[in-house]
């Protein structure tokens, strides 16, 4: 089978727009291209230049989930980290604790390999929030539980990652001595934010139990100038 200038290429499903074969002028004098009738997506002429119409090949991208966090880092790249996966059979969970990068100048993602990675646990749910002067990826609590979250499957802890040393660790955090209940407790779907001009973050919401369908109605401020790092609470809000 022959393919002139304005054959529409074989098995172009990615391009369906696509009409016209535009050849620039120094293959135009090459001999039209022959395929092979028993595949014809692989040319058999040996002085066409292009061999084979070949679909782009698609970056790495992490695994389909849900209730992972993605956080700007850059102007150009976005951290996506943990998240899970429901099987709709068994309604069991699987978490994760990875983390992927993804460029937006080049719209590819790169897993990161962490250090340390067996310290931050699977989780779901989590908040997070980066610290550009510290370059750390700051993510409180979440859930590595099921359907049904228990206190236990939910979390409060604070852990970090450092973009420089590409590690995982858990900071030493405490409460102010007049406000000793300030931390958060336990919860899955909160949101945070960071503060450059306060150095602190800041917590609010989420989901402290599926029995009673509690939140909390408190912003938590974690102060990250200080040595541990410390929690106050800043409000309670309405009824």
């Amino acid at each position: 089978a022959k393919m002139s200038e304005d054959s529409t290429p074989p098995r172009m499903s990615l391009y369906a727009p696509l009409k016209r074969v535009v050849m620039p002028d120094y293959v135009k004098d090459l001999p039209v291209p022959e395929y092979d009738d028993d595949d014809p997506t692989t040319l058999i002429d040996a002085d066409w230049r292009w061999r084979r119409w070949m679909a782009p090949a698609l970056p790495p991208s992490p695994g389909a989930r849900v209730s992972h966090s993605i956080t700007a880092t850059s102007r150009k790249t976005l951290i996506l980290c943990g998240g899970g996966v429901c099987d709709p059979q068994t309604m069991r969970w699987t978490h994760y604790n990875d983390l992927h990068e993804f460029d937006l100048a080049t719209a590819q993602w790169s897993k990161i390999c962490a250090k340390n990675a067996s310290s931050f646990t699977a989780r779901r749910g989590h908040a997070a929030a980066f610290c550009p002067r510290r370059r750390l990826l700051i993510v409180v609590g979440g859930t590595n539980g099921g359907v049904d979250d228990d206190e236990e499957a939910l979390r409060s802890d604070v852990a970090v990652f450092d973009l420089d040393s590409r590690e995982w660790r858990t900071p030493p955090v405490g409460a102010a001595a007049d406000d000793p209940h300030a931390q958060p407790t336990a919860r899955r779907g909160a949101v945070a934010w960071l503060d450059s001009a306060a150095d602190a973050m800041f917590v609010f919401g989420g989901l402290l139990s599926d029995a009673d369908d509690s939140s909390d109605r408190k912003v938590h401020r974690l102060d990250l100038s200080r040595s541990p790092w410390e929690w106050s609470s800043i409000g309670t809000g309405g009824g």
